[in-house]
Parts: C-alpha cells; structure tokens; sequence
C-alpha cells in the first residue's frame, strides 16, 4: 500500500536532478585551450579528464530493471521512485567528486596564469610551477568524499 509520500519523492528526484544538472553545466564551462606546449601539464589533464567523466556519468543509461516492480499502482509508484531516487542521487555524487576536483583544477589554472603573468614559462618560473602541480595533486588526493545525501525521509 503507498505511504502517501509519493508526492514528495517526486519532488526530491527534481531536486537531485536540478542538483545534478548544475554541477553538470559547471563542470562543461571548464573548457581552458591551453597552447600545444602546455596541453599536458597536469591541471590541464585533470580538466579534460573530469569533462570526460562528466559526460560518461550523463550518458550511462538508467537500469531498466528499476522500473519492473510489483505491487498496486500507488505501491509501485512508491518502488520506482526510491529506485530513482537513489540511482540519480548516486550520479550526483559522482558529478559532485567530479567537480571538486575540476575545482581544484581551475585554481591550479589561475595560480599558474597568476605566476607567469602573460609569459612563457622559463626557469624562473620552475619552483613556483612546481609548487602548483604539488598544491593541486595534493588538494585532488585529499579531497573530502561529499556527503551522499540519502537520508532515510527520501527513501520512504
């Protein structure tokens, strides 16, 4: 028999959804077009490598046995919405790792545009550049898992 929360757990899935739908657009506006002799500096890598998991997360097809449940119409209206609920709020923690570190990305952009100042890299540049490629492979590793907000209310 349906709980009579239906209702709500629509509402939660377009509230993950839209969630997920955001973190998408910011992580699609981080497209820098580093020159040929920079293209593989590590910021730049990590920056491509989130666009692409991005785009993988946003295209893997939604498993179609969450759909099949039985059950009266409002009891597997209930199923099918948990089953929603917890496959989209699983893509947008994975979008959401994603984009913390195309965050961190972005910053190791501006420190390395900050320290050359409009000019090619030389030795000068070395310990500072060195110390960016650091401070962001450092920031990626110790990056927090964000929280995976299933909370027992949404899964009713």
């Amino acid at each position: 028999m349906a709980d009579g929360f239906n209702e709500a757990r629509a509402l939660r899935v377009v509230e993950i959804m839209r969630d997920f739908q955001s973190l998408q657009h910011r992580i699609a506006e981080y497209s820098p077009n580093p020159p040929a002799e920079e293209y593989f500096e590590e910021g730049y890598q990590v920056l491509r490598q989130c666009r692409a998991e991005a785009a993988a997360v946003l295209a893997a097809p939604f498993p179609l046995d969450l759909t099949q449940v039985s059950g009266g119409s409002g009891e597997q209206e209930k199923r099918q919405l948990q089953r929603i609920i917890i496959d989209a709020s699983a893509r947008r923690f994975q979008v959401k790792k994603i984009y913390l570190r195309a965050v961190a990305a972005v910053r190791w952009l501006n420190t390395r545009n900050a320290i050359l100042q409009g000019e090619p890299a030389n030795q000068g540049h070395a310990a500072q550049l060195q110390q960016a490629n650091h401070t962001l492979r450092n920031v990626i590793q110790h990056l927090p898992s964000p929280a995976l907000n299933l909370v027992d209310s949404t899964t009713r």
